[in-house]
């Protein structure tokens, strides 16, 4: 049960850093709702088990790896959300609407507060493996602050 505490704890802090930047950037019902998926049982279990029972086996991890699918799946602030997997297994970024940049924007910028970070150290050292489209690439780079 100590577990699900900790987790609990984790994502009600996460959903208050994110949703103060939700405020700041104007999006109100994210500010509330950001997340909110967390809390149902398909993501739940398997999020504890993994982080906070270290089951990191082959079921472990696919149980995880599972549950983060469907978490980015209903989370469209998530970059992962916005690449196109095409027949011939290309991958192609697609432009990213602005409430959905702007939320993305808001769930980095809690990530660094919660870590204690610079709010660009996360974005400037991942940019490169992000794949983004150009414009939403040049929309994140002009509004995250170098380190």
């Amino acid at each position: 049960m100590k577990e699900h505490w900790e987790y609990f704890k984790y994502v009600f802090r996460h959903k208050r850093l994110v949703g103060r930047e939700c405020l700041r950037l104007g999006l109100y019902w994210a500010a509330i709702f950001h997340d909110w998926h967390k809390f149902l049982p398909d993501e739940w279990f398997s999020y504890v088990d993994f982080f906070y029972r270290g089951r990191t086996d082959a079921a472990g991890a696919a149980a995880y790896n599972a549950a983060f699918n469907r978490h980015i799946q209903r989370s469209r602030h998530h970059w992962q959300s916005w690449v196109l997997l095409d027949f011939d297994l290309s991958i192609s970024p697609i432009p990213i609407p602005e409430r959905h940049k702007r939320e993305m924007l808001a769930d980095w910028l809690g990530m660094a507060a919660a870590l204690g970070n610079h709010p660009g150290v996360w974005y400037w050292e991942n940019r490169d493996r992000l794949i983004l489209h150009e414009w939403s690439r040049s929309w994140f780079d002009s509004r995250i602050p170098r380190p």
